[in-house]
């Protein structure tokens, strides 16, 4: 900042007709940035790419009026790229490739069952490190809760990776395997789903990468506990009735 000033941005999604001729591909979320103050001289956006030897391969790309322009940052670290701006709107990290390993994440949304018959489901996403929990989360509907664990790991573009658990409590686990994509949105399916027995409370769940020259290779492994389902009690109430919060279908 030359200044002091207000910052405001969120994540838009990419326009792959303005993306596509330019040969690259979408490294990170596309950030709708203002500065009311036009104080904001400079930008560090967060990446994942793994690769000690280069960094050429990632650029910047600033979209306004309906026009993408590529650009050179000032300096690549291990996390961020660094970029000098004259203006603001639409900001985000391109690659020209895809053959590098990036740091990825495993987030665990869990589904109750609801009834006698219906099964918990705890979803399963695949992705890479700086997509945003807080993008995720608000595609979740309300009867799905995060479950808190350790989430990093490092993941293969195109590699195909399935899910297993050694635990008694897993039902179904589907699909059988599937293809990693750098994927930032709009949109954000599980990609794998997990249905659990009645009453699981400890999940042992790993993810494999498939067809190595060494076979399969572990890459991200947790023992998932699981909360305790409410019991819903009821108590007579001579009082006035109150409320009740209703979660929209």
């Amino acid at each position: 900042m030359a200044s002091g000033g207000e910052l405001e941005y969120q994540t838009t999604h990419w326009d792959m007709g303005l993306l596509s001729p330019t040969g690259q591909h979408p490294a990170g979320p596309l950030f709708d940035i203002h500065c009311p103050q036009g104080a904001l001289t400079e930008l560090q956006l967060p990446h994942c790419e793994i690769d000690d030897r280069r960094s050429d391969f990632l650029s910047v790309a600033h979209v306004s009026c309906g026009n993408l322009e590529v650009l050179s940052p000032l300096e690549v670290t291990q996390t961020h790229v660094r970029v000098s701006i004259a203006g603001l709107s639409l900001w985000g990290l391109v690659k020209s490739v895809f053959r590098f390993n990036v740091k990825g994440q495993v987030l665990l949304f869990l589904r109750p069952g609801e009834g006698v018959d219906l099964l918990s489901k705890l979803n399963v996403f695949v992705l890479p490190e700086n997509v945003l929990l807080s993008q995720v989360t608000e595609q979740q509907d309300c009867r799905s809760s995060l479950i808190k664990t350790s989430s990093t790991c490092k993941l293969t573009p195109k590699a195909t990776y399935r899910v297993s658990s050694s635990s008694k409590k897993t039902e179904i686990i589907q699909p059988e395997s599937e293809c990693f994509y750098c994927s930032y949105g709009p949109n954000f399916h599980p990609t794998f789903e997990v249905f659990l027995a009645h009453g699981a409370m400890r999940l042992d769940l790993v993810l494999l990468k498939c067809a190595t020259k060494d076979g399969e290779k572990r890459v991200w492994s947790r023992i998932v506990q699981l909360p305790v389902p409410a019991v819903e009690t009821r108590t007579p109430n001579t009082s006035a009735p109150q409320s009740e919060s209703l979660c929209p279908l």
